[in-house]
């Protein structure tokens, strides 16, 4: 069948063959789901929402695809952006009519049948909807989603989905950069998770988002045991995980945060690296000697080289650039020390930087007390001092002032007396 037919025209291919052949239904309302030839015009949509809910109509009626199956294939398949809502609505109304959904009606109390149909439809959704929000970044959807859901979840004792909510609930948020969100649901996740038994995936995913927050927070050492603590559970799992490599590269970032690039390749060593041996981790390496050799150009020649395993991760790229602060601060520091005095303009060659670049990052580092000098801005100079301050002379300029103080105070009380 021509790929280039009109969707109209597939839509009627599909219901012809809608009751015979479902799966020739199936690939033609995927096919008009995924066709992005076509200009995004009202008909189009129209079309596509159509597919969409006789995709839905298709698995419903299928005796051998789950509720949740049939909505994680539905909405994998094609999201709307504009009509999302009536679209969950049809959808809604789709999972309330499946053969699947009905039997777990039927056996719950009567008085509950409206909750248990409302929390089992929000779930379906929050598990299918989110993640796939949160790959798309659109992290302010999947936020609002998921603190709309806790409101309704927090009215039932099921302790894992509210652990996955929590957690997605701080996924989206650290994607924010809304820090105090994103810790306080990471402790409501755990909170929750340690009083039921948790399943290794979970917890696996709980420790590397709890590691992805301490390392947020400059605790690279205790981010490294909970990156372990992913890595050994994503690495159990029968089939292979990738976020398993994810968890072993943290590892490998927080041990060149923490200034120590040998154990990189320590950690590469051990048998349980080996199956994850590849670009992403090869990348981490050039870091790792880049540091070692305290070279900012080996560290901007990785940055060129892995630009797509360094740049693309979020955590690794925003620690990068804070190590790219520190290791140009210890190359300044390198090569001011032997100087009472130096010219800008040399110091910049020496570390291949721009005037103005170094300029800025010396002055910024007399400020945060990083080193004791004066930019001679008229001169085009360094001028580095040893100490900031000699302590002993202002010990003894304190002590002055202090007994003067005192002989102040006591002129001031004898004459009150005489008075």
């Amino acid at each position: 069948m021509a790929s280039d037919t009109p969707t109209s025209e597939k839509l009627d291919q599909a219901a012809s063959v809608f009751d015979k052949d479902p799966t020739t239904a199936e690939r033609l309302y995927k096919e008009i789901l995924q066709d992005d030839s076509q200009p995004a015009n009202e008909d189009v949509l129209r079309d596509k929402e159509v597919a969409l809910v006789k995709l839905g109509t298709l698995y419903r009626d299928s005796r051998y695809l789950s509720t949740r199956t049939m909505v994680h294939r539905v909405f994998l398949t094609f999201i709307f952006d504009d009509n999302l809502g009536s679209m969950l609505d049809k959808l809604a109304q789709l999972i309330t009519d499946s053969r699947t959904f009905m039997s777990h009606i039927a056996k719950a109390k009567t008085t509950r049948l409206g909750e248990l149909a409302s929390l089992v439809f929000q779930v379906l959704t929050l598990i299918t909807l989110c993640p796939n929000l949160l790959d798309a970044e659109k992290y302010q959807e999947a936020l609002t989603i998921t603190q709309t859901l806790l409101k309704e979840l927090k009215k039932f004792d099921d302790k894992i989905i509210l652990t996955e909510v929590y957690l997605l609930e701080s996924r989206a948020a650290h994607h924010m950069h809304n820090h105090p969100v994103a810790k306080t649901s990471l402790t409501s996740a755990r909170t929750t998770a340690n009083s039921v038994y948790c399943p290794p995936t979970l917890q696996a995913q709980l420790d590397l988002q709890s590691g992805v927050i301490m390392a947020e927070d400059k605790d690279y050492k205790t981010a490294y045991s909970y990156f372990f603590e992913a890595f050994e559970g994503f690495s159990q799992s029968a089939e292979r995980d990738n976020r398993a490599l994810s968890a072993l590269k943290y590892m490998l970032l927080c041990k060149i945060m923490i200034g120590t690039p040998n154990d990189v390749f320590s950690l590469l060593s051990l048998k349980s690296a080996a199956p994850y041996m590849g670009k992403d981790v090869d990348a981490m390496k050039a870091v790792a000697t880049a540091l070692e050799e305290r070279s900012l150009d080996l560290f901007k020649t990785a940055l060129q080289n892995y630009s797509g395993q360094l740049q693309k991760d979020e955590i690794i790229r925003s620690h990068l650039s804070y190590l790219y602060d520190t290791l140009l601060e210890q190359n300044l520091i390198r090569v001011i020390e032997p100087y009472s005095a130096v010219e800008l303009s040399w110091v910049a060659s020496e570390v291949g930087q721009s005037l103005q670049i170094i300029e800025d990052k010396l002055s910024q580092m007399i400020l945060d007390q990083k080193f004791c000098g004066i930019l001679n801005e008229r001169m085009g100079t360094l001028e580095v001092h040893d100490d900031y301050s000699n302590e002993g002379i202002c010990s003894t300029a304190l002590g002055t002032l202090k007994h003067i103080s005192d002989v102040v105070n006591g002129l001031n009380d004898k004459a009150a007396q005489m008075v």
